[in-house]
């Protein structure tokens, strides 16, 4: 993967009256005359909208220019006046120089109408972030928006767009919007006969549509411009799939009947939740007696991103899930559970850990606003104690209680709790779970498997590629020099306030051969472990603190091999032996079938210690793969995620002997 870069604003040079011009092409974002009126002719009534959403569950536009994102408004303004009951709309754009709040206040004043949609639209604007940002606005309007290169963005998109709006800066100002490799990836994301429109009539981008599979016409144009395009793509064109056939998924599910879920944790909580916004009713089983009862039910939970300092698909990944996860707990407020301390503090007490974040920095592994460096008096200022280092400060980072969010994100779920899931079985194309005993507990079209280690009895399962690790927190009663912390604080492990005066200190990280009574029972010898943690970050002395008297919390994690959840469609491991064999040649000798999997089986499995910042993106691919929905993340993050990527990684090494 790439390096990213900072993300360069936009600018709006507004000396030529009420039209807005780009600083960097020097050319207008919308008519002189009426932009939102252009939008409806050009746009709206050039893929004759809103007749061809009519009765469709899913919409999904693709647009070339976000820009002042004056066509998204107007499509949801036409949504809002003509959607029917159970449908959505998909928005997905692309933008490489997005503009200030300010400026798009400025913009949008001249349309009052549509203040209640711009200021919602301005409200969830992401952090300025090279990447894939998916936008929840409400409960039938969703927008992705691809910041970055707009052929980089779209070679990374997986989606089916049902038309297409190409709106850029003439081409004669930014030919990049115009290219032939674009053509062919917005070709590639077309459904069959998705239609296009644009007001340009260059010869170039007639010729360059035509060659890419668009057949496309003139129309009349808006004010003074005579013409337009519009286009259609030809059902009979044949696109080469885009990815590795072993990392192809499998077939969507739109309508994916009665959906269960095994498991209450995060990850299952957060899969309901996203199946929940979207219309649907899952019923969720766990073996506790409420959620959130195992490793999710720490007592404090933290959100903080996981950063790598090379440009890699993980770390483009942590970065993405922490961001998805700020918007969705931090800013949202939607689940009653807004974090009561101002960020986390991650220490760098070595001159190797300064190095590190440094280079952090550098890499713009994160956006200024979410990532800041803080010397030793910064640092000391904003945690409210004495620290022996500073380091990097995440504003929007924090503490919540996973029970609690769990409790919220299954709210409009079907509960069953007290139910032990044994295993389940596929009769007749639908999941049968049975308890112990083989009692059935319920039927289901769509299965998903959540969690880890209630998951050892499911064979579909991978179990070779988990580990499972117990950890324990140690609940410190309130002492001097640790009573005023007011932040989380990160040094190999983390102290957390507790509102009482207290921290909690953990966890411990301790790999298990499997799950016993004594696994979860607490540790006189942790949290001595805990306790010198401590004493090494403030310079304490705890060697008065009986370890036996103290109290705290132990539960067992599951974890990949590689530290990265498994999430999607789980696949058919016999098929994947037979298919692959020779995986190690490549394409060379052969052409390889796309993947296949067990039929409506789902996984998000292995979340680790990071749960509370990756299951709701995990979740959302996970439910947008499901339903053939746009991804919410790039191809080559999804395929670091791929449940079938141990497989190919054995039958590589396997071959290489």
């Amino acid at each position: 993967m790439r390096r990213r870069h900072p993300v360069q604003q936009g600018r709006i040079d507004w000396g030529q009256g009420d039209a807005p011009v780009s600083a960097v092409f020097g050319d207008i974002y919308y008519s002189n005359e009426d932009g939102w009126a252009e939008s409806r002719h050009v746009f709206l009534e050039g893929n004759e909208l809103p007749g061809a959403w009519a009765g469709k569950r899913l919409y999904t536009i693709g647009e070339t220019g976000f820009g002042t994102g004056l066509n998204f408004l107007a499509t949801w303004d036409l949504w809002r006046q003509h959607r029917s009951g159970g449908n959505r709309l998909h928005f997905v754009s692309v933008e490489k120089y997005p503009l200030s709040i300010e400026d798009l206040r400025r913009v949008y004043a001249r349309w009052p109408a549509l203040r209640p949609l711009s200021e919602c639209l301005i409200d969830h604007l992401p952090s300025l972030y090279e990447g894939f940002h998916r936008i929840h606005l409400s409960d039938d309007v969703t927008l992705t928006l691809l910041i970055g290169d707009a052929l980089d963005a779209y070679s990374e998109l997986e989606a089916q767009i049902d038309c297409w709006y190409l709106d850029g800066f003439a081409p004669a100002k930014n030919p990049d919007l115009w290219t032939q490799d674009l053509f062919r990836q917005m070709a590639r994301l077309a459904r069959p006969g998705a239609t296009l429109a644009t007001y340009t009539v260059a010869q170039k981008v007639r010729e360059g549509l035509s060659e890419a599979g668009f057949q496309v016409s003139k129309a009349p144009g808006f004010g003074r411009k005579r013409d337009m395009l519009v286009g259609l793509r030809a059902d009979h064109l044949e696109m080469e799939p885009a990815g590795k056939p072993w990392f192809a998924i499998g077939p969507a599910r739109p309508d994916p009947g009665q959906i269960a879920i095994v498991g209450a944790g995060i990850a299952g909580s957060a899969v309901a939740h996203a199946f929940a916004r979207r219309g649907f009713t899952p019923t969720v089983f766990d073996k506790n007696p409420a959620p959130a009862s195992e490793a999710s039910g720490t007592p404090s939970a933290v959100f903080m991103p996981r950063l790598t300092t090379d440009a890699t698909p993980e770390g483009h990944f942590f970065a993405s899930a922490f961001l998805y996860a700020e918007r969705e707990i931090y800013r949202s407020g939607r689940y009653g559970c807004e974090t009561p301390f101002p960020g986390v503090i991650s220490l760098a007490e070595t001159p190797a850990l300064d190095h590190r974040q440094q280079s952090l920095l550098d890499l713009c592994a994160l956006p200024e606003d979410q990532m800041l460096s803080a010397d030793k008096a910064r640092s000391e200022d904003i945690s409210g104690v004495a620290l022996r280092a500073g380091g990097l400060y995440f504003p929007k980072a924090g503490c919540l209680r996973g029970a609690d969010l769990c409790g919220d994100l299954l709210s409009q779920s079907e509960l069953h709790f007290d139910a032990r899931v044994s295993r389940s079985r596929l009769v007749e194309d639908e999941w049968r779970l049975e308890g112990i005993g083989g009692g059935l507990l319920g039927c289901a079209d769509t299965l998903i498997l959540c969690g880890g280690t209630a998951l050892q009895s499911f064979a579909e399962i991978d179990q070779g590629s988990l580990n499972l690790f117990r950890g324990q927190v140690t609940l410190v009663p309130p002492l001097s020099g640790l009573d005023t912390l007011k932040v989380p604080i990160l040094s190999g492990q983390m102290v957390l306030p507790q509102g009482d005066g207290g921290v909690a200190v953990g966890a411990t990280y301790q790999q298990l051969e499997e799950i016993t009574a004594q696994a979860i029972s607490l540790r006189a010898d942790d949290h001595q472990q805990n306790l010198s943690s401590l004493e090494r970050v403030f310079g304490l002395d705890l060697s008065s603190l009986d370890t036996k008297a103290l109290t705290g919390w132990a539960g067992v994690r599951c974890s990949t091999l590689d530290l990265l959840p498994m999430v999607g469609a789980v696949p058919d491991r016999d098929f994947f032996k037979h298919a692959y064999a020779d995986v190690r040649h490549g394409s060379r000798f052969r052409r390889y079938e796309r993947a296949q999997y067990h039929r409506g089986l789902y996984g998000l499995v292995g979340l680790g210690s990071r749960g509370f910042t990756t299951a709701h993106l995990c979740a959302e691919l996970l439910v947008s793969q499901c339903l053939g929905e746009p991804w919410p993340v790039e191809r080559s993050v999804a395929e670091y995620l791929h449940p079938g990527r141990f497989m190919i990684r054995a039958l590589k090494r396997a071959n290489s002997n």
